[in-house]
């Protein structure tokens, strides 16, 4: 069942197009690949979507449907409940979501009695679960951390973990594992595939056509803000009918040759 749609979005910056004639969809229990070179478009397209559009970006034109009702009428009122409890978001790093002066614990305790009414032991315990299941090395050292303590790839982790407490139908994920090692990489991508398994929908941004092979179920690809191939991963990546595609994949290709991605053993 389709619980989000995109249908001919444009999104401008000061008044100039940054991305034309968007149109796609995310079915239920289901993840999109939005692959494509930097300033292509992928993070402004999904941040639009939640309404965290930067200093004077703006939807000018086209719809974007949760659940059969468009986000771009919602007051901001509105979206707030929505963030995070339905729609949920992971940044390229983490570690600038969370304030660096306050404990991880005390922040996660906070996010959730935003959206639901809770205590701080009920939200340590759900929390601490949620670390095992993760196979955190010591998540109570994690909850009484400060984020500066905690590794990106750390961040990243529990980035996940707080998603996955608040349960959200959609998870946009921008550009997550980028920064990080193969290890931090693996981890963040299995922790989000448990998301996925929890009947969460992912939208994955990134470049990495070899995790995009790996994971997704569709693949959007994306080149200066317009849409290049859409279509089943198997389809976009085996049988791309783009020429652009066609190259993004083959330089992916020539760069396993070179020891990078699943050729060097990396397999996610």
């Amino acid at each position: 069942m389709e619980i989000l749609k995109l249908d001919s979005v444009q999104i401008t910056y000061d008044g100039i197009p940054v991305a034309e004639d968007i149109s796609f969809s995310l079915n239920e229990g289901e993840i999109l690949g939005v692959v494509g070179e930097s300033g292509s478009g992928k993070s402004t397209i999904i941040k639009a979507v939640v309404g965290l559009l930067n200093s004077g970006g703006a939807v000018k034109n086209g719809t974007i449907r949760y659940k059969g009702e468009n986000l771009l009428e919602k007051s901001e009122r509105q979206l707030r409940q929505i963030r995070g409890k339905e729609i949920g978001m992971i940044s390229q790093n983490a570690s600038t979501t969370f304030c660096p002066i306050r404990k991880v614990g005390d922040q996660i305790y906070e996010t959730l009695r935003a959206h639901g009414k809770i205590s701080k032991r009920e939200a340590k315990t759900k929390t601490l679960d949620i670390f095992n299941k993760l196979n955190f090395m010591d998540g109570e050292k994690v909850w009484n951390s400060y984020p500066f303590q905690l590794s990106g790839g750390m961040n990243q982790r529990v980035a996940v973990a707080l998603a996955m407490l608040l349960e959200p139908k959609i998870l946009l994920s921008d550009e997550a594992t980028s920064a990080l090692d193969n290890i931090s990489r693996n981890q963040v991508i299995s922790e989000l595939i448990k998301l996925y398994d929890m009947g969460t929908s992912v939208i994955f941004v990134t470049h990495d056509i070899d995790i995009v092979e790996s994971i997704c179920d569709k693949v959007l690809v994306l080149k200066d803000g317009r849409m290049q191939e859409y279509g089943s991963a198997k389809q976009v990546l085996f049988n791309p009918q783009n020429q652009y595609t066609k190259h993004l994949i083959q330089c992916t290709r020539q760069l396993r040759g070179t020891g990078y991605g699943k050729a060097a053993g990396n397999e996610v």
